[in-house]
C-alpha cells in the first residue's frame, strides 16, 4: 500500500501519482481540495485518505478539511473555482431547487450550501477515480 510520504513532497508529485487516475474534469478544484487533504491528514496512510472521503460522504461530524472548514472559506473556495464548480453542480441540478425550499434566505449563505455541496461532489468524484469499487 502506498504512503502519502512515499509520494514526492510537493503536491504536484502526490498529483502526478494519481494522474492516470483524475479525469481532467474539475481538475483544478480537485487539486485544490487534494493539497488541502494532504495537509489535514493525520496519517501519512492512502488507505486513511480513501477512508477519510467515505467518512466525509457519509456526514460523520469527525470529518473535516483543514482549510474548507468555516463559511468564509466555502466562500473563498466558490469564487476561486467558480466555473468548474458551477458546471458540477448544474450537472446535479442544484440550481434548479429553489433557495427557499432549502431554507436559505441570502447569497452568502447560498453560496455557502453551494460549496458544501460541490466538495461533497468532487470528493465522490475523487473516490470513483481513486479508489473504484470492483
Amino acid at each position: 500500500m502506498l504512503k502519502f510520504s512515499e509520494y514526492e513532497s510537493t503536491n504536484e508529485g502526490f498529483l502526478s501519482n494519481l494522474e492516470g487516475k483524475l479525469s481532467k474534469d474539475y481538475y483544478g478544484a480537485k487539486k485544490y481540495v487534494l493539497d488541502l487533504l494532504d495537509k489535514s491528514l493525520n496519517s501519512s496512510e492512502l488507505l486513511d485518505l480513501q477512508n477519510f472521503i467515505k467518512s466525509f460522504l457519509e456526514d460523520k461530524s469527525d470529518a473535516y478539511i483543514t482549510g474548507l472548514n468555516d463559511d468564509s472559506e466555502l466562500f473563498e473556495f466558490y469564487v476561486k473555482y467558480q466555473v468548474e464548480l458551477d458546471e458540477l453542480l448544474s450537472k446535479e441540478d442544484f440550481f434548479a431547487i429553489e433557495p427557499k425550499k432549502m431554507s436559505i434566505f441570502s447569497v452568502y449563505d447560498y453560496v455557502v450550501e453551494a460549496s458544501e455541496k460541490s466538495l461533497k461532489l468532487l470528493l465522490k468524484n475523487i473516490q470513483d477515480e481513486v479508489f473504484p469499487q470492483n
